[in-house]
C-alpha cells in the first residue's frame, strides 16, 4: 500500500531534496512536474486513462 502524502508534504520533501545550489526557476520547475505526475496519478485514479490503441486512433485522425 502507497503512503499517501498531502500537497505539504510532496512539496516539503521536493525541497528537502533540492541542490543547494538550485536556482528559484530550477526549484519552480521541479514543483511544475510534481504537480503535473500528482494530476495524473489522480486521473489514473478516477478512470481518465486510454489505451495504447485508443490513442493511436486519436493521433491517426489528428494527423490527417
Amino acid at each position: 500500500m502507497q503512503e499517501t502524502l498531502t500537497m505539504k508534504e510532496i512539496v516539503e520533501k521536493a525541497m528537502e531534496n533540492l541542490p543547494e545550489e538550485d536556482t528559484i526557476d530550477e526549484a519552480m520547475e521541479r514543483l511544475l512536474v510534481i504537480s503535473k505526475i500528482e494530476e495524473g496519478r489522480k486521473d489514473i485514479e478516477n478512470g481518465k486513462v486510454h489505451t495504447q490503441e485508443e490513442v493511436e486512433a486519436m493521433l491517426e485522425e489528428w494527423l490527417k
